[in-house]
């Protein structure tokens, strides 16, 4: 069944005219505009399928007005429209993409909302450009006080980037850095005792961390119900009102700590000037934006007849299947309808409509996609039974001989690796075999997309599914990762086989201080594939007794190099997760090439549980765009393991819009087996049957 797609547009200062063309491209979906009439009172847009709300909210930008605004727009929406999805944009967006595009994006996508957010206290960098703005109110003395030493910590030594949709103040990094000043280093230990509370109260916390994003986001009904239940949550609400440009803290945080699956964003931000706010599109732009795969872009001149603005329409239309007659192979010449007003504010003729009959276009070529199997311990037959759900997609197998001697499949769409690798769980012989079975599909396969799974994983979902999931994907990889300073508890409980290498005496003190730090308070939760240790109470400080306390001042020590030697820092940023990853052919390409390195395997090759570490590092910090995982894994047992799927986990796992899970029984004949090969082929009810071919090509 078709989604149902609402799009709200926050218009203050621009021409009708524009606002008037971007509703029309988003036709024949309803387009919901928030004007401020105390900005522009001569505003008046005629398309049937956009309204203008009654009573609008007073804007500003950055102010609180302009959040507010939002709110009002979401609840009006969710008030007027029985809709699927919704999506911000700005009078200056446009689509650099058709609309069909976008929808069968959204249908595919795992992700319950699209924003691109950063957590504030990733980096330093991040803390310092943002954190004045965040931890104090705006005007108070703790504000000008974070301001002013946001100056001390980049003094002349920093230039602007483009992270996502925000401006990010940089120091100097690299071997050549200066090291930090004395002024630096206090602003910098001020701005973290404002994030800590020491400089006063602020609703950030362990459980609701604070993040920073642009605000022209998308989500589903749920997510957007959610947003407006928290518009009336005075805990938060209450200090973000005081906030200055609250909106980029606002709903970055809301959205980041909601508990839903967040993808990167639909919307492109042009690239920023040099006082950080995003130029007009020119034509050296244009292409840059189209290539990011993103849907709509900002920003547009306000001017319906720029060129630029002419050429993403044209982009839309040459490339879009049409509705109603024009999907029949004509195209619209003169869109115009009666009644549209022009960029002068007078009425458009009422011309008919002019159509040409054009060829339909070709349809789009089939994603080739190759499975990557680390085989061990499980019989052939359990193996079989998956390959034979993958089918006809072509999957390599790395089989460990030396764990199980006797292995044979012979598929026609089934290949061994010569030469496998001895492994070992957590071992570096596990990613060597990881790297060994990537080159070999790159070496005998013109795939486009990769995905790496275990025996004990079957697909929950068609496979036909799967791949347009993929084809509608705007990253370049599918994996869960998380970084492993994302907070202390993640830091604590994974930092000892980070940043030491296995069975050195650094090694055991750093696990010793990881047992101080938890003591015997410590819950196992489930994060992104990993168990994670949290202390007990977790409302309760880090600093209640001196143990803890030093635990942690030891391992930030190791984190910050002072006591042992290793690759991190603001070049590369450690991170932890799942192994069982996604990947397009390029990042393949990338992973086996700087596996190849010796420095990375001197480093990697000697730490504990390596590959947990290893390749969610070498993605993360690669050139290329990360999204949440196809993968899913069982509820984890009380020791930090995967259990075995049950009757009763099934439906969840689904439900998490994931395409494969782990791990089930070895049993072929095990019913919750044969229940996801049901699903797999599209047989709900099922639990037996012949086999649907999936129409997948062969690679």
């Amino acid at each position: 069944m078709a989604l149902r797609y609402v799009f709200g547009v926050m218009s203050a200062t621009q021409s009708p005219a524009v606002v008037e063309q971007l509703a029309g491209l988003l036709s024949p979906h309803p387009v919901l505009i928030h004007h401020d009439f105390g900005k522009r009172a001569d505003f008046a847009v005629r398309v049937p399928n956009a309204h203008t709300i009654a009573d609008p909210r007073g804007t500003g930008w950055g102010t609180w007005g302009f959040s507010e605004a939002i709110f009002h727009t979401l609840a009006e929406a969710l008030r007027r429209y029985d809709f699927d999805y919704f999506q911000l944009l700005s009078p200056t967006c446009l689509p650099i993409r058709p609309l069909a595009e976008f929808e069968a994006f959204i249908k595919s996508s795992s992700a319950q909302a699209h924003i691109d957010l950063l957590r504030l206290d990733d980096d330093d960098d991040l803390l310092m450009t943002f954190g004045y703005r965040t931890f104090a109110p705006g005007n108070s003395q703790r504000f000008r006080l974070l301001r002013r030493v946001r100056h001390w910590y980049f003094d002349n030594q920093s230039q602007l980037v483009q992270r996502g949709a925000l401006s990010v103040l940089k120091r100097e990094d690299g071997l050549a850095a200066p090291r930090l000043s004395l002024a630096a280093r206090t602003g910098l230990a001020l701005t973290r005792m404002a994030r800590d509370g020491a400089l006063g109260p602020h609703p950030f916390s362990l459980g609701v961390r604070p993040m920073i994003g642009g605000v022209f986001f998308g989500a589903r009904r749920e997510v957007c119900e959610y947003l407006v239940g928290r518009s009336h949550d005075e805990s938060m609400l209450g200090f973000a009102r005081r906030l200055s440009i609250v909106d980029e803290t606002l709903f970055a945080t809301l959205l980041g700590n909601s508990g839903f699956a967040i993808g990167p964003s639909n919307h492109a931000v042009n690239a920023f000037t040099e006082t950080g706010s995003p130029r007009w599109i020119e034509p050296g732009d244009f292409d840059r934006m189209a290539a990011t795969g993103r849907f709509f872009a900002r920003k547009f001149a306000d001017d319906p007849e720029s060129p630029m603005r002419q050429r993403a329409i044209q982009r839309v239309r040459q490339t879009s299947t049409l509705h109603g007659p024009v999907a029949l192979g004509l195209r619209v010449l003169d869109p115009a309808p009666a009644g549209l007003t022009t960029h002068l504010g007078r009425p458009a003729p009422a011309t008919p409509l002019r159509l040409q009959v054009v060829a339909p276009p070709p349809p789009p070529q089939a994603l080739r996609i190759v499975f990557g199997l680390m085989s061990s311990q499980q019989p052939d037959t359990t193996v079989s039974q998956l390959v034979d759900a993958l089918a006809p997609c072509p999957v390599v197998i790395h089989h460990d001989f030396t764990k199980r001697r006797e292995f044979s499949i012979v598929r026609d769409h089934v290949q061994l690796v010569p030469d496998p690798k001895q492994t070992g769980w957590g071992t570096w012989g596990f990613a060597d075999a990881i790297f060994h079975t990537l080159e070999y599909a790159l070496d005998h396969h013109d795939f486009d997309y990769f995905q790496l799974l275990s025996p004990t994983c079957l697909p929950i979902r068609p496979i036909a599914d799967f791949a347009a999931h993929l084809a509608g994907a705007n990253c370049d990889i599918q994996a869960d990762v998380m970084p492993v300073d994302a907070d202390d508890d993640v830091l604590m409980t994974f930092g000892y086989r980070t940043y030491i290498r296995d069975g050195t005496l650094r090694f055991r003190m750093m696990r010793r201080a990881r047992a101080w730090y938890f003591g015997d308070r410590a819950d196992l939760v489930q994060m992104m594939s990993l168990s994670i240790l949290r202390r007990g109470l977790a409302h309760q400080s880090v600093f209640d007794s001196i143990a803890p306390r030093t635990a942690l001042a030891f391992t930030r020590m190791v984190v910050d190099g002072q006591i042992a030697e290793h690759p991190f820092g603001s070049a590369l940023r450690p991170m932890i997760g799942s192994i069982w990853f996604g990947a397009r052919r390029p990042v393949c390409e990338y992973l086996v090439k700087i596996g190849r390195d010796p420095a990375v395997r001197s480093y990697f090759s000697r730490l504990h549980v390596v590959d947990e570490t290893l390749f969610p590092t070498l993605l993360a910090n690669s050139p290329y765009r990360v999204g949440a995982s196809n993968h899913t894994i069982s509820p984890f047992d009380m020791n930090g393991h995967p259990r075995r799927i049950e009757a009763q986990d099934v439906d969840a796992l689904r439900d998490t819009g994931r395409f494969f899970a782990r791990k089930f029984s070895d049993d072929p004949a095990d019913p919750v087996r044969r229940r996801a090969l049901a699903l797999a082929r599209g047989e709900p009810s099922s639990v037996g049957g012949n086999h649907v071919d999936s129409g997948l090509p062969s690679v």
